[in-house]
């Protein structure tokens, strides 16, 4: 028997081909996500766990993070 496989966790930063500066990992929440934060690979509503821009409108699915880089 192996051990359990399981999803690695996501970095807390990374610095993402699609955008210039560092996006940090936040827990976005419906309360507290403006109406049009939508998620620039998928160009979903940005919920859950996603990577945000500290210094302008960008966000990023964690799924949409890794998916871009194939």
């Amino acid at each position: 028997m192996g051990k359990p496989t399981s999803q690695p966790e996501p970095a807390t930063a990374i610095q993402h081909f699609s955008h210039p500066h560092p996006l940090q990992l936040f827990n976005c929440h419906t309360q507290q996500t403006p109406n049009a934060a939508l998620c620039s690979g998928c160009k979903l509503k940005a919920s859950g766990w996603i990577y945000t821009c500290n210094y302008c409108n960008y966000f990023l699915h964690i799924s949409c993070s890794s998916s871009l880089n194939k």
